[in-house]
């Protein structure tokens, strides 16, 4: 494993927002955000030497499981904006990994996501501690102390249905993790998102969506002086197991 220094904990690279990564007000998507941060996680983990080749010489491979998203301001088409991303602490299983991104040295946008390393075989997560693999992190500066409490949707009705097809898939033939956002943001009414800004989304994943499942979504929408929050569970209808919650704050 390669030795590392502070300055390496830390990545950062510039960006400008493209056209195709923008919505109806000329905003960046949460999803183009997320993709971008998970882009500079990946390069990132290559460079700390914890990268894709790296584990699966061990037989693991990293999972998200849980990602929080804070835009503290828009993000606009033609920005030029910086994103950095460092490794936080592990949590028990869960390896944290926080992000910013800055336009004109303020910051703009903030998160934090938390993975599972697991095992290529067996499919289950493993501790890092069972692993020769050192893992540097930076554990005195993370973007938020602990994770939110877990989502939960007290509603049965069904409100959207999500058929999983090819703009969805990734090289693995499951559904690429930022496509969860999307699918989030479509259970929103148009009202809604036209009147209000988002604010804060977060999506906990369970299980694995594949090429051809229909996904069931169930949603509660909570009112608050100026603000809406909006819960969904989205479940497999083949099998009845709870693919994605998600939670999204607009004001």
């Amino acid at each position: 494993m390669k030795n590392t220094n502070e300055m390496d904990l830390k990545y950062k690279n510039q960006h400008q927002v493209y056209s195709f990564q923008v919505d109806f007000r000329k905003q960046m998507r949460p999803s183009s955000m997320v993709r971008i941060f998970q882009e500079a996680a990946t390069n990132h983990a290559e460079q700390l030497g914890v990268g894709y080749e790296a584990l699966m010489a061990e037989g693991i491979f990293w999972v998200l499981s849980k990602i929080e998203v804070n835009i503290i301001e828009p993000i606009f088409w033609e920005d030029v904006y910086t994103i950095e991303t460092w490794p936080v602490v592990f949590e028990g299983l869960l390896f944290r990994r926080d992000f910013i991104f800055k336009k004109n040295d303020r910051i703009i946008c903030e998160g934090s996501s938390g993975w599972l390393l697991v095992n290529e075989e067996k499919r289950r997560p493993v501790r890092p501690s069972n692993l020769k693999v050192d893992f540097p992190c930076i554990t005195n500066e993370g973007v938020n102390k602990y994770f939110q409490q877990k989502i939960e949707v007290e509603h049965d009705k069904i409100e959207e249905i999500i058929n999983v097809g090819y703009s969805d898939i990734d090289m693995n033939q499951h559904a690429n993790n930022t496509r969860y956002f999307d699918w989030l943001l479509q259970c929103i009414p148009q009202k809604t998102l036209q009147a209000k800004q988002i604010k804060s989304i977060t999506i906990e994943y369970l299980k694995e969506a594949e090429w051809g499942d229909t996904l069931d979504v169930k949603m509660d929408e909570l009112e608050s002086n100026s603000s809406s929050t909006i819960n969904v569970e989205a479940i497999n209808r083949a099998n009845g197991k709870t693919c994605f919650r998600g939670r999204c704050i607009l004001e």
